[in-house]
Order: structure tokens, then C-alpha cells, then sequence
């Protein structure tokens, strides 16, 4: 079970002051249930892999298309001949963030903390940060 630092950063269990990296609190969400490793592993070969982060961008584009109807039916403006553009900016935002904080992460060999990256990215955007 991770310990807490001093400084409340959870560390994993048999890592050492070198190689400290902090556990993300409940990243699950951010790394699509993969242990923190294989997020880092395959984070790492899809956003350095251009080919790969072509693919993935394709995908996002494809789950906003799919997510917009969603989230613009939350809002109450019902379906429409065009997305709700608040609905698109919401999604687009999210995965905006997401994507920002997991390169970070996989740039930084996985040391951050993903859901405070992702957490700092949203408040940016919403003007808190």
C-alpha cells in the first residue's frame, strides 16, 4: 500500500528518494484502468510514436462526435441541425486537458502526480489557475 511523504505526496512502496515518484490518488479515470506502469508505457509510445498519436487523435475526434449529442442534451438545448457549441467546447476541453496532463506525466517518466496535472489544467482553463 503506498505510504505518504512529509509533504503528503503518496509514494509507491519500494521506490527511494531517487527514484520517488508519486502515486496519482485516484487516477483510474486518467489512465483507462491500466496500473500506473502501463499507463506510462503506453503513453509514452503514443505520444512519441507519430503514426500512433495520429491514430489516437482520430479516436478523440471520433468520441467527440459521439460525446457532444451527450453532453448538449446535460445542457437542455435538445438536438439541434448543429452541435450545441458550448456542448463541443466542454468535450473538446476535457480531452484538451486529459491529453495535457498525460504528456506531462509520460514527459516527466511518470514522477507527477496525473490527477493534479489534470486538476491544474482545468483550473486553468477555468480561470483559477
Amino acid at each position: 500500500m503506498p505510504t505518504t511523504s512529509k509533504n503528503s505526496v503518496r509514494v509507491a512502496p519500494g521506490d527511494s528518494a531517487s527514484t520517488r515518484r508519486p502515486v496519482p490518488r485516484d487516477s483510474s479515470h486518467l489512465t483507462a484502468n491500466h496500473t500506473p506502469e502501463r499507463a506510462l508505457e503506453l503513453s509514452r509510445l503514443v505520444f512519441g510514436t507519430p503514426s500512433l498519436h495520429a491514430r489516437y487523435i482520430e479516436k478523440r475526434l471520433r468520441w467527440l462526435a459521439e460525446l457532444v449529442p451527450v453532453i448538449q442534451a446535460r445542457l437542455g438545448t435538445g438536438p439541434a441541425p448543429a452541435p450545441d457549441p458550448r456542448a463541443k467546447a466542454i468535450v473538446a476541453t476535457v480531452f484538451a486537458c486529459v491529453d495535457t496532463a498525460t504528456e506531462l506525466w509520460a514527459g516527466h517518466e511518470g514522477r507527477l502526480d496525473l490527477a493534479e496535472l489534470y486538476e491544474q489544467c482545468i483550473a486553468a482553463v477555468r480561470g483559477h489557475g
